[in-house]
């Protein structure tokens, strides 16, 4: 067993440890407690990172520009099914149905298009009006961004825990923080009314 692999498992455990405590006295619970959102320029081996989630995980593959985005995804979608994590695809419904997807990730901009035909159907939101228009459409779950400061967004253009916290209230939808979740901010989440948490880079060793 490499390092390398022994600092993702490491890494995982944490997250889904707290991803736990996150959950637990959270209303309405959602199908997982911890996201995996796959991007290749901040994890080369996703792979990696999929052979050490526990249950109540689920993976959303994005590698939107990926050149071979179906044959890689086919890969990772077999690994998931082996391991029976639900795996999402990411603004494509085509896709999703070619893989055998368990479902789709919508991305803001593109929650005009979503739809609940696919299985487990996500959304990303930024804000209340979002967050309303993933009601309408018969989402089953928000990913709510970005809760803490991240590369994409600087100079306090984050949510932060008690906004994104208002805001989760707003909601019937389960809500899972992303943006900027790591081991140490995701303990902030505790107590703060989301479904679980969802993370990138913090699976990296």
């Amino acid at each position: 067993m490499t390092l390398n692999f022994i600092g993702y498992r490491t890494r995982a455990a944490n997250l889904n440890h707290i991803a736990e405590q996150v959950a637990s006295n959270t209303k309405p619970s959602g199908p997982f407690d911890l996201a995996f959102f796959t991007d290749k320029r901040r994890i080369d081996r996703p792979d990696l990172v999929i052979r050490c989630l526990r249950k109540r995980s689920v993976v959303v593959y994005r590698d939107y520009t990926c050149p071979s985005r179906e044959r890689h995804g086919r890969a990772l979608r077999a690994l998931c099914a082996s391991r029976k994590i639900p795996f999402l695809v990411a603004g494509d419904e085509h896709l999703a149905k070619t893989l055998n997807a368990d479902g789709v990730h919508w991305p803001s901009f593109l929650l005009s298009k979503a739809k609940t035909t696919v299985g487990i159907t996500t959304a990303a939101c930024h804000s209340l009006r979002e967050l309303k228009a993933a009601e309408i459409s018969g989402i089953d779950g928000v990913f709510l961004s970005p809760i803490f400061e991240t590369q994409s967004h600087l100079n306090g253009q984050w949510l932060g825990v008690k906004k994104a916290a208002t805001l989760a209230e707003k909601t019937s939808l389960p809500v899972y923080a992303l943006g900027g979740i790591n081991p140490n901010t995701a303990a902030l989440l505790k107590n703060g009314g989301f479904s679980g948490i969802a993370a990138i880079g913090a699976f990296a060793p």
